[in-house]
């Protein structure tokens, strides 16, 4: 038999009948306990957009929510993608706590979409402090931060049992929560959209891989202005959240530790040197460790002399992070090399990629 459900507008089977019948999903016949235990899954990308969709359905179930319509799976996947830890912490409050007199939430044809579901969960919060302040404040204060913490820790292993997605699956968490823009723009010669982009970012910040930041191109601004969309547009207080901007934070710190190394000066031949003798050319590079060589050489000698130095082994550092300092600057310095040599390529005759 098909079975619709009127809460989710999404249609199952059950192995009864034949026909058509209107029925609530199972799912929300669960505990909130149950409930609770599925945010595991959900964090470590166990969760299909459905059931991520009906898990939060169900925990709205379970606070004085009113259904009318059912509400649309399209807008409101989204918003419950964003907001289900948000959500699932003001419910565990509100049944801690045993309080009625609570702000109700109507879901209607004007509301199936659940846009204003951020809001009535702040408004839902504000309400049960108040309530919280008249009655045993400390001790049930300290209860539902027990409770709480013990949400946020089968969040964050469920995001730990995800192993290597967890960079794509905080990705693609913040391109829903943040709703980033999907216009086009080119990067390293490429036509991605900004989504597609910013998505990187997220996950050369979350595996760590700094080097591959600067080679892909990502620039300290780039960096910034991901941050900032993310402040305005993503809530504040989630694990997923905090994650994130502390992630991205991180690789802005560090990329924006690296400027461009000095490039290569050359100052020009004396003019009255004799036509198809060697001139004389000053070179300044400068090395891994951040010390400038200067070397005077003739201008047949100078490609030749604008050689970096050998490339920064692990085992030369203390740290990991004083190698990927070394090993950032000299690849900047041999960038730098390679844009001098291409640009004296056609008068040398030499192939500017020749390190």
């Amino acid at each position: 038999m098909k079975v619709i459900c009127p809460k989710s507008g999404l249609s199952y089977y059950a192995n009864v009948g034949y026909g058509i019948a209107i029925s609530p999903h199972p799912i929300f016949s669960l505990p909130l306990s149950k409930l609770i235990a599925q945010l595991e899954d959900w964090a470590s990308g166990k969760l299909t957009g459905t059931d991520e969709y009906l898990l939060g359905l169900a925990f709205l179930a379970k606070a004085p929510t009113h259904w009318t319509s059912p509400t649309k799976q399209e807008q409101a996947g989204p918003i419950i993608t964003t907001n289900l830890e948000s959500l699932s912490k003001v419910v565990l409050r509100l049944h801690t706590l045993s309080l009625e007199d609570v702000p109700s939430f109507v879901i209607n044809k004007n509301t199936a979409g659940l846009e204003q579901l951020p809001n009535w969960i702040n408004v839902l919060n504000e309400a049960l402090a108040a309530q919280v302040a008249t009655v045993r404040a400390g001790r049930i204060a300290g209860r539902i931060a027990r409770q709480e913490e013990s949400i946020t820790k089968l969040i964050n292993r469920g995001l730990d049992r995800s192993g290597s997605k967890l960079a794509g699956l905080v990705a693609s968490w913040a391109a829903i929560a943040g709703d980033f823009p999907t216009f086009k723009t080119v990067v390293q010669g490429k036509e991605v959209t900004c989504s597609v982009y910013w998505q990187s970012i997220i996950q050369i910040a979350w595996t760590g891989n700094y080097i591959a930041a600067l080679q892909n191109g990502v620039t300290p601004s780039d960096v910034k202005e991901l941050i900032e969309h993310c402040e305005d547009q993503i809530p504040h207080g989630s694990t997923h959240s905090y994650l994130l901007m502390k992630t991205l934070r991180g690789l802005y710190d560090l990329i924006s530790e690296f400027r461009p190394v000095s490039p290569i000066v050359v100052n020009e031949p004396d003019a009255d040197i004799t036509d198809g003798a060697d001139s004389k050319e000053t070179i300044t590079s400068t090395n891994a460790n951040n010390s400038t060589t200067i070397t005077t050489v003739t201008s047949t000698e100078t490609l030749a002399a604008a050689i970096p130095l050998p490339e920064p082994a692990r085992n030369q550092f203390k740290s990991q992070m004083d190698y990927l300092r070394a090993r950032i600057k000299w690849q900047q310095s041999v960038l730098s090399i390679r844009a001098y040599r291409a640009a004296n390529a056609t008068s040398t005759g030499v192939d500017e990629n020749e390190l």
